[in-house]
């Protein structure tokens, strides 16, 4: 069966059935071997919730089983350059597959499929005034309010890398240095690193969220007069089979952007769910 045959099937089944009755889907922790016979899907770990839900409707649909990978986007991007056997790349920002690109190892362009934002999240405790302008951060830290502060890597994350830049457009930077609490997978080690007395984190919208949730706090979008939305792009690596194809395509489908929708992302163009026929 082809790839237009296949995915035309794909395209036509229902995919009504309640989340919690999915089928199984392999995912790896970061260091560990994943099976040959299983196409790998590696993505930022702000994905670490949503994608496996997606995962399982894909082979709900009779897409296929996939082999899931969270790391942070630099790690996967540096993996991928030295040979991993990746064929799908949903990365947080649109740097890597960029990179992947130029460098000639990807199979088809990196495409956006969602929109992030960089929020301020403040503990419940914190003395930290979160505001979208970062308004507190100075006076805090001129009044020793502020000890500790996460962001992510600069280098390994576009997270990272914007929160490093909204503390120098606030002018804190060289200030701030001494706080800092510079994690490499933001995901796994930004809630025991905020628990450690730090006052606040500048991390994804959607993880900030879910900090909230499971801690509470408070979580708060940064303005874009100091950091812009973050595009969050996917790319096909060449030597991809058909089920990462297909993937890369469920991915554009109205059900999945849904599915970003309810999990706090934003869609390129601005697409709502009431665009998608949801309301």
């Amino acid at each position: 069966m082809d790839i237009k045959t296949t995915f035309s099937r794909l395209w036509g089944l229902g995919l009504a059935m309640p989340l919690c009755l999915m089928f199984n889907v392999c995912v790896f922790a970061q260091g560990k071997e994943e099976p040959p016979s299983l196409p790998v899907v590696a993505a930022s770990t702000d994905l670490q919730q949503v994608l496996p839900v997606i995962a399982r409707l894909f082979e709900e649909a009779g897409g296929g089983k996939t082999a899931l990978r969270f790391d942070a986007p630099g790690n996967i991007y540096r993996d991928i350059r030295d040979g991993a056997a990746v064929e799908l790349f949903l990365a947080g920002g649109d740097t890597w597959p960029q990179k992947l690109k130029e460098e000639g190892k990807t199979f088809k362009d990196p495409q956006a499929y969602a929109l992030d934002s960089l929020a301020l999240y403040t503990p419940r405790r914190s003395a930290l005034n979160a505001d979208a302008f970062l308004g507190d951060v100075r006076g805090a830290l001129r009044e020793g309010r502020l000890t500790r502060f996460v962001i992510a890597d600069p280098d390994n994350s576009s997270y990272g890398r914007l929160a490093k830049e909204a503390l120098r457009r606030k002018l804190v930077w060289d200030d701030i240095q001494s706080k800092l609490i510079i994690v490499n997978d933001v995901a796994q080690m930004v809630p025991p690193s905020v628990n450690q007395n730090a006052e606040g984190a500048l991390i994804a919208y959607v993880q900030a969220k879910n900090l909230v949730r499971d801690n509470g706090g408070r979580a708060v979008l940064l303005s874009d007069a100091i950091c812009s939305p973050i595009t969050q792009e996917m790319v096909l690596l060449k030597g991809a089979g058909q089920t990462a194809q297909l993937f890369f395509d469920f991915m554009r489908r109205r059900e999945v952007k849904k599915l970003l929708l309810d999990y706090g992302y934003k869609l390129p163009g601005g697409e709502t769910a009431a665009a998608l026929g949801y309301y």
